[in-house]
């Protein structure tokens, strides 16, 4: 439910990867793309509300077999769990510094104890330029 609550966030087009992997590590890795329905001209005119919806092909998730998965998590391999990418997040205006720094300063003032734990990172690879990172 928190990642679809972030949708609203994703840019125009609101775009989100959802992985995931069994905790009990059987299963494969499955993953889809949700996105924003883009209306058409014809839509707009007849539809109040828009919607969201997620890839299949030929109705099924797509997925692949893993042991472990290099996600660029801080000093590990991706085995289990779900994974969240958020595209074109967009940022409250004046927010200028380092994303897992604000980000998180965020999360911990509106999520009291989260009950998944949450973590959130800018690599120097991503925004070559800031000089607000830590390495």
């Amino acid at each position: 439910m928190g990642g679809t609550g972030a949708i609203v966030f994703c840019g125009k087009k609101r775009y989100q990867l959802v992985a995931s992997k069994k905790y009990v590590g059987t299963g494969r890795f499955g993953f889809t793309l949700i996105r924003k329905h883009p209306l058409s001209e014809t839509e707009m005119l007849t539809k109040k509300n828009t919607w969201y919806e997620y890839l299949t092909v030929e109705g099924k998730i797509l997925s692949f077999p893993i042991e472990t998965l290099a996600l660029g998590l801080k000093d590990r391999l991706f085995k289990t769990g779900t994974v969240i990418k958020l595209y074109s997040y967009d940022l409250p205006g004046g927010a200028r510094s380092v994303i897992s720094r604000d980000l998180n300063q965020s999360i911990n003032e509106f999520l009291f104890e989260p009950a998944l734990p949450i973590y959130t990172i800018d690599r120097p690879e991503r925004y070559p330029l800031d000089k607000n990172l830590a390495s």
